[in-house]
């Protein structure tokens, strides 16, 4: 059994992809990266001469420029969900950071991406999660087969469902209401 992690990636550099946009802000470049291993302490980030499970992933892959429903400045914080272990689909729920001006504020949403190979290749859904504060830091589970998913929203910590995997989600409660950064539960 192989490990795999989706991490986020703090640049000094700005990835930049033809006709596409530089991904960035006043907070830094940030993008989506995967790394795999037979095992948590032996990860390494897949490369072109690397004849493994996954030879043919980029890092990253995928940033700013995957995200085609808001104006996003970077995505971050990934979490992985892998509804049947590692056979089907994988899911990585992520912050975008929506930096469109109409906002009265610009903030964190949670948005979606799929696998269907295992990690070669993936395709960015949606915004799956919005609310008028920011929200980041997802983490996804089950629990008696319903799918549910926690968000740090800055001043709380919130419980919502999946009323239409991976798509819609309905705010349960809020677990917390301490100001808490990046908490996993």
């Amino acid at each position: 059994m192989r490990a795999m992690l989706l991490l986020t990636i703090l640049s000094s550099c700005l990835f930049v992809f033809s006709s596409a946009k530089i991904c960035g802000d006043s907070e830094g470049a940030w993008a989506i990266g995967f790394v795999y291993g037979k095992d948590p302490f032996h990860m390494h980030a897949p490369n072109r001469n690397h004849n493994d499970t996954y030879p043919c992933v980029r890092n990253p892959i995928f940033d700013c420029n995957a995200v085609t429903d808001v104006v996003a400045s970077f995505v971050a914080d990934p979490f992985m969900y892998l509804p049947n272990g590692t056979h089907g689909k994988w899911y990585a729920f992520f912050e975008v950071k929506n930096t469109d001006g109409s906002l009265r504020r610009r903030h964190g949403q949670i948005g979606c991406a799929v696998s269907e190979d295992k990690g070669h290749t993936w395709k960015y859904l949606q915004i799956v999660l919005k609310m008028p504060f920011h929200l980041a830091y997802p983490h996804v589970f089950e629990y008696k087969n319903e799918v549910y998913m926690i968000s740090d929203g800055w001043s709380n910590l919130q419980m919502y469902k999946a009323t239409n995997f991976p798509l819609q989600w309905t705010k349960l409660k809020d677990l917390h209401k301490l100001h808490y950064i990046d908490p996993t539960i």
